[in-house]
């Protein structure tokens, strides 16, 4: 019982432990008299009140709001700790772009064949009775080859001239008649028919005489066709008929002498090798206007053979077809080389390398700096500023020991990167070293890869 002024309180099990306890783990006290009432102790340090978590959630976000704010009134400029560092530059080795003067020596493959073939024919019919030639020899004009049995026609010159011999003797009958007539007819003893009779039977004997006289020279010479001689000097082949065979007609082929000394080369050009055959010849005052084959008489040219050997004689042109083949699209042109050893045969395949030309004003790049793709090549050339960009070009003609010729894309001047391309970007700085072309063509061929996109502004 209390009174109305008295404070309430409350017993230690209705209130329950106390929080500390609680945190404590500690044991409730057991029941007894009832305490003073106490203010009730603060919250833990250690978040375990209702407003904690809300309230530092609150104090962060104004936190990185403020500095947000601070970096947009700096102008949004980094700090030197967060700035990237530039990329190195990349040594490479360029060659400058010149143009110069250089000698040409286009190569084209060419057949070697003979400058003179003749198939060796019989002009008369028989039979074969001598062969005196040894097969694949060297035989000279006029040297005896075959023999074709002569008897019969020796038997018709001899009948020829027995009856020759009778023509002669009926004209000169004739002759005597037509004097005795003459003396007559002056004496009245014969009629002007006489006479004119007489004289039609001389002519009559006088004209076979003619005939059998032919008859002789064309056995003569029929005798002489029996015996088969070489027309020219040179090499002959393979005899088509034995001896024994028979000869029927003028188409029988007996054999083929071919002429090798000198050899003919002939090689088959495309219009564009054809341009490239006149652009480098070298022009004199004199020789501008010649027509046909005489511009390139006097261009020279050495053979090379099949295991890389070099013939001793040089050749010269000598015979241009006067048009383009309208199926190939091609053009013959012949040349002439002296083959006194006989090195060269004909139907041998052999090399062609013009010299005495020279291409005037062109640019070289080396194989190494070229870049091929299917859209077309092209080439890193260094910038003002000491970066790369690509750079397409047209590229000309090959003109051996690692180099191009380029014709279109560069100028005299252009710095053009020979190494390390496929570590390049357009717009990477690099570190040139200059090098000269020759040194830049034995670094051996480009390196195959994907080649680099032309830079904006370039072709």
């Amino acid at each position: 019982m209390t009174g109305p002024h008295t404070t309430p309180t409350t017993t230690d099990q209705e209130r329950g432990p106390s929080l500390q306890e609680a945190n404590m783990g500690a044991a409730p006290h057991p029941p007894g008299p009832a305490p003073v009432a106490e203010p009730p102790p603060p919250a833990p340090a250690g978040g375990g009140g209702p407003f904690t978590r809300p309230v530092a959630g609150l104090l962060l976000a104004a936190a990185l709001g403020a500095v947000g704010v601070w970096a947009l009134r700096r102008g949004g400029e980094p700090t030197p700790e967060t700035t990237a560092a530039a990329p190195p530059a990349t040594p490479v080795e360029v060659v400058v772009v010149r143009t110069e003067d250089v000698p040409l020596s286009p190569r084209w493959l060419a057949q070697a064949g003979a400058s003179h073939v003749v198939e060796v024919r019989s002009r008369v019919a028989g039979y074969l009775v001598e062969r005196s030639f040894t097969e694949g020899a060297v035989v000279t004009s006029g040297q005896l080859l075959f023999r074709i049995d002569p008897r019969p026609t020796e038997l018709e010159l001899a009948e020829g001239r027995a009856r020759l011999a009778a023509a002669e003797a009926r004209r000169d009958r004739a002759r005597q008649q037509l004097a005795r007539l003459a003396q007559l007819r002056s004496r009245q003893a014969a009629t002007a028919g006489d006479v004119e009779e007489q004289e039609k039977e001389e002519r009559v004997a006088v004209a076979e005489v003619e005939l059998h006289a032919a008859q002789i020279a064309s056995a003569e010479l029929r005798l002489d066709y029996a015996s088969i001689e070489a027309p020219i000097s040179g090499v002959i082949g393979e005899a088509a008929l034995d001896v024994g065979g028979y000869v029927g007609s003028p188409t029988d082929r007996l054999a083929v002498i071919r002429r090798v000394d000198p050899l003919y080369v002939r090689l088959s050009l495309s219009e564009r090798d054809l341009l490239l055959l006149e652009r480098g010849r070298p022009r004199a005052p004199d020789r501008n206007e010649e027509p046909g084959a005489e511009r390139y008489r006097g261009l020279e040219f050495r053979v090379t053979l099949a295991d890389g050997r070099e013939h001793p004689q040089r050749g010269r042109f000598d015979f241009v077809e006067p048009e383009l083949s309208a199926s190939t699209a091609t053009i013959m042109v012949r040349g002439a080389i002296p083959n006194p050893g006989g090195d060269l045969r004909p139907g041998q395949f052999v090399h062609v390398t013009v010299v005495g030309l020279e291409r005037k004003g062109i640019v070289r790049v080396p194989q190494a700096a070229l870049l091929h793709a299917p859209t077309g090549s092209s080439v890193y050339v260094v910038g003002p500023a000491g970066t790369v960009e690509a750079r397409s070009i047209e590229a000309g003609e090959w003109l051996g020991e690692g180099l191009w010729e380029v014709t279109r894309g560069l100028a005299p001047g252009d710095r053009v990167v020979t190494n390390r391309l496929l570590v390049l970007r357009p717009g990477a700085p690099v570190a040139p070293t200059e090098v000269t072309l020759e040194a830049a063509a034995t670094t051996g061929a480009a390196p195959h890869g994907q080649a680099p996109a032309p830079a904006k502004g370039k072709p």
